[in-house]
């Protein structure tokens, strides 16, 4: 046997223990990925600019449909990095509805070279008190098809006021408000705002 052959399988040896390893490290992100996206609060990392380098379902989402919380980011590095490196809580601003919530903590092991580079340095989790009707609204747009511009009228439908309350709520136009609710009556089958509303009623989980 070639004096080669026992070092080779020594060495093919720890690179199936290393493959396995991976693997399970692999199995646990996935995990934790699956973990992450199940939480109300969106779970953002965070570089030293305050850019995104992880996000959960929330956390995309509340990124994806609230300038507010971009800006409250990018206002984070432009303050000389406070919250970043000591923690903090901030009000997301984003009226009429009520405000975000945003918790930042710094990463215990972030060292100094992450802050010249894109790792995270620290992990920011954002509440929204209306997560509960996002959730709603959700479901509803899965049970219907609804854009999620659909989804936000039908649920303030929902509620029983008029086209023109609604509007003035999701600050849209009245005419933008008809044309959504032309398509909800057109996607649930129903003709008036009324036979709308006991619809939603029985469909909307509590």
């Amino acid at each position: 046997m070639p004096a080669a052959v026992p070092l080779l399988a020594v060495h093919l040896g720890a690179a199936a223990r290393l493959e396995d390893r991976l693997a399970g490290f692999e199995a646990q992100a996935a995990c934790a990925q699956v973990a992450l996206d199940q939480l109300d609060d969106g779970v953002l990392l965070l570089d030293a600019r305050a850019r995104q380098v992880f996000a959960n379902r929330t956390g995309s989402s509340l990124l994806a449909e609230e300038p507010a919380l971009s800006a409250a980011l990018e206002a984070l590095a432009a303050r000389g990095r406070r919250e970043l490196r000591e923690g903090g809580i901030l009000k997301v601003n984003r009226a009429p509805r009520p405000p975000l919530q945003l918790r930042v903590a710094p990463l215990g092991q972030a060292g100094e070279a992450a802050w010249s580079s894109a790792q995270a340095v620290a992990i920011a989790f954002v509440s929204d008190p209306t997560a509960a009707h996002r959730r709603r609204a959700e479901a509803l747009a899965r049970a219907y098809d609804l854009t999620p511009g659909e989804a936000r009228v039908a649920m303030e439908i929902a509620t029983g006021d008029g086209r023109i309350a609604v509007a003035r709520r999701l600050g849209i136009s009245p005419a933008t408000a008809q044309a959504h609710l032309a398509r909800i009556f057109e996607k649930t089958g129903t003709h008036r705002q009324a036979e709308l509303v006991r619809l939603l009623l029985d469909t909307l989980p509590g």
